[in-house]
């Protein structure tokens, strides 16, 4: 299919986001293997672009995690073809994204943890989830937002549907979803947030419940079974 999404902009972010975080592998694997899964995860988000669905592009919020997602699943496929252990490839993945919001620059890190707490910022999500359920797009997320009315409670997120998970069981990695799902906690965790979950859709359930309360420490992502929604 032909894809909307503009091709060389995203070739471009991979190639920097393989800059940024090649150290990550160099903690992994020798030099030499690391530079190799590298080139080929290159060549695999070159062949997964045309493929990534389109849910709405900028006037979607969660475009960039599907993206996201889509970068990961390139390293995941190299991985998997070099024969990399399964468990072993969860926590390079993990490693991965925790390392690149380590990255994310301490000034726009501040005004991200305001914004994310704004009023306009919750508005915003509430009117994108009365959006999500009219199911415009069939790739996207389907989920229901609730802002809740406890000074300890940000807001509450129900995902009845999940695009990352329809795009991995679509290109035959479903196995790696509860890996995905972890990385949420280095993410909040970036931004002052504390998670907490019992469900997602990555690993089997029928909704993935989020419940993000403003103060509070998450325990670390990796390994998985410091959270119960893991369930492997």
């Amino acid at each position: 299919m032909d894809s909307q999404y503009n091709e060389n902009k995203l070739r471009k972010e991979f190639t920097g986001l393989i800059d940024r975080n090649r150290n990550v592998l160099f903690r992994f694997f020798n030099k030499d293997e690391a530079e190799d899964i590298l080139q080929k995860s290159i060549t695999n988000y070159d062949a997964l672009i045309p493929q990534i669905p389109w849910i709405g592009g900028k006037e979607n919020s969660l475009t960039d995690n599907l993206i996201g997602a889509a970068q990961l699943l390139a390293v995941i496929i190299s991985l998997k073809s070099t024969g990399v252990e399964f468990r072993k490839t969860g926590e390079i993945v993990y490693a991965l994204a925790e390392n690149n919001l380590k990255n994310i620059h301490p000034i726009l890190v501040y005004f991200v943890k305001k914004y994310i707490r704004s009023k306009s910022r919750l508005n915003k999500m509430l009117k994108a989830s009365l959006e999500s359920q009219k199911k415009r797009y069939p790739d996207d997320w389907v989920f229901e937002y609730k802002i809740v009315n406890n000074e300890d409670v940000l807001f509450e997120n129900t995902y009845s549907e999940c695009a990352i998970c329809k795009f991995y069981q679509k290109m035959g990695y479903a196995e790696y979803l509860p890996f995905l799902c972890l990385i949420d906690y280095a993410t909040f965790s970036a931004f002052g947030l504390k998670l907490e979950r019992t469900m997602t859709i990555g690993n089997g359930d029928s909704v993935c419940d989020f419940k993000l309360l403003k103060h509070g420490e998450n325990k670390p992502g990796w390994p998985p079974e410091n959270h119960k929604e893991y369930k492997h």
